[in-house]
């Protein structure tokens, strides 16, 4: 339905606690095992959500959700001690980490991310789990001349390489991808299908 130009950055879903609380998944699991938490989601139906969702079940727990309209929401209910737990986008997690007010348990990502080189990814931790990131990036409307295209992608691939731009990103904690517009298209049709094959747990859950 619409046509890749250009994205730019990736981030990685984070599961965060108090920093009162948990210090290690293991924790973590435990006390979900022995009562029913309360986690937020930055939006449901959302990848955070369906981020979630996977993980719960790979860790073998049940939570309650509870749905905000974005992690700027969440966040400070999680920060004010009114949930166990969040899940997030890492870069939206930043502020509160650095405060010290929560604590980051496990990024979901195959890699561990730059900017958080201490926090686990499942696998480090012997859990299998479908990585969902956001790439970031910007879409044209379907059928949008490749020469129209192409102009877009240049001027895109100008800014990603701007030092002041590049600076705002390393303050942001966030993992600059630059990818061009066939790039930008595989990995769309690589994880749209992907998505599609969980989507039947949004349903239920």
């Amino acid at each position: 339905d619409f046509t890749p130009v250009f994205a730019w950055s990736r981030s990685n879903q984070i599961l965060v606690v108090h920093a009162d609380t948990w210090k290690t998944l293991d924790e973590f699991v435990k006390a979900a095992k022995a009562k029913l938490l309360a986690g937020g989601l930055s939006g449901r139906g959302s990848t955070t959500h369906l981020a979630g969702l996977i993980a719960m079940d790979a860790l073998g727990i049940k939570v309650n959700w509870v749905p905000y309209e974005g992690s700027a929401v969440s966040l400070p209910a999680l920060a004010g001690k009114h949930l166990d737990f969040t899940l997030c986008l890492a870069t939206s997690a930043v502020p509160l980490i650095q405060a010290g007010k929560l604590r980051p348990l496990l990024m979901f990502s195959d890699v561990r991310d730059p900017y958080f080189p201490n926090v686990p990814v499942p696998k480090d931790l012997g859990y299998n789990m479908m990585a969902l990131p956001a790439t970031r990036g910007v879409h044209a409307p379907t059928n949008t001349p490749a020469e129209v295209v192409k102009v877009w992608e240049e001027a895109f691939n100008k800014v990603v390489k701007d030092p002041g731009f590049i600076e705002w990103g390393k303050n942001r904690k966030m993992v600059l991808y630059p990818l061009n517009a066939a790039e930008f298209d595989k990995v769309v049709r690589e994880t749209y299908p992907m998505v599609e094959k969980y989507q039947q747990m949004l349903r239920e859950k």
